[in-house]
């Protein structure tokens, strides 16, 4: 498990929740700000540039997500 965040000019940022779930990656939460954490986001929730992901997977998804964001 792990933080991840969405970068301004990211592959991630205009996504859905539910995108990243199909490519094996578990949001448990999404943080938006100092105060915004939204648990269990739906997966039509759509992620934005600065977005925190507390997420979890194996190991190689993990990777590839910190890559991309």
């Amino acid at each position: 498990m792990e933080e991840v965040e969405i970068a301004a000019d990211g592959p991630l940022a205009g996504r859905t929740v539910g995108s990243l779930v199909a490519d094996g990656i578990h949001i448990l939460a999404v943080v938006r700000g100092a105060r915004d954490y939204e648990p269990n986001p739906p997966t039509d929730r759509i992620l934005a540039a600065g977005d925190g992901l507390i997420v979890s997977g194996t190991s190689d998804t993990l990777r590839r997500l910190r890559e991309r964001a």
